[in-house]
């Protein structure tokens, strides 16, 4: 079984405040306890939110999508995103001061939607970046699916945003109940 998670990262860390933080995101949280990095990737079900804060940003795990409206995005670098892996079907949308710059839909093993230029640490992902979406049909089945391609594009822009590889360090997140 995968990942079956979506997730905000934000290039802010709020000072490391929870409570801040979910004034921003527009819930109110309460913290109840300490979870590993794969509790806050697995399933939950209810209303949770799990959090990690760094030095540079925050990650945020969920199983539902969040909503982020585009106002409030200024001043912010944002990646929202979603994996279901089980479903072959990822999709992120990144911010850059209020603007949407980078979007991609995967859904069911198939490329839904490829808009915005390409991000410089594509290039280093396979396919390359300047492939066209044709060019990616066609190498997609024999040398690698849309899944690993957007699952590896969506970890490198969190580690971006956050200055930190979570894969790597398999940090503690704070798991709170959305009240």
């Amino acid at each position: 079984m995968g990942l079956n998670v979506s997730g905000i990262a934000i290039d802010n860390n709020f000072g490391k405040d929870i409570h801040q933080l979910a004034q921003y995101i527009g819930q109110i949280w309460q913290p109840t306890k300490d979870v590993s990095f794969r509790a806050a990737t697995s399933f939950k079900s209810g209303k949770w939110v799990d959090v990690y804060f760094t030095e540079k940003g925050v990650l945020l795990f969920n199983d539902n999508p969040f909503i982020i409206q585009a106002d409030n995005t200024s001043n912010k670098i944002i990646l929202s995103f979603g994996i279901l892996e089980i479903a072959e079907s990822y999709t992120f949308e990144l911010f850059s001061n209020g603007s949407s710059i980078r979007s991609m839909v995967v859904s069911d093993g198939e490329m839904a939607e490829n808009e915005g230029d390409a991000l410089s640490y594509e290039t280093h992902l396979t396919p390359p970046s300047d492939m066209s979406t044709e060019d990616i049909d066609e190498l997609s089945e024999a040398y690698i699916g849309y899944e690993d391609y957007i699952g590896n594009l969506i970890w490198a822009i969190v580690g971006d945003i956050i200055g930190e590889d979570v894969w790597k360090n398999k940090p503690t997140f704070q798991r709170c109940i959305v009240l």
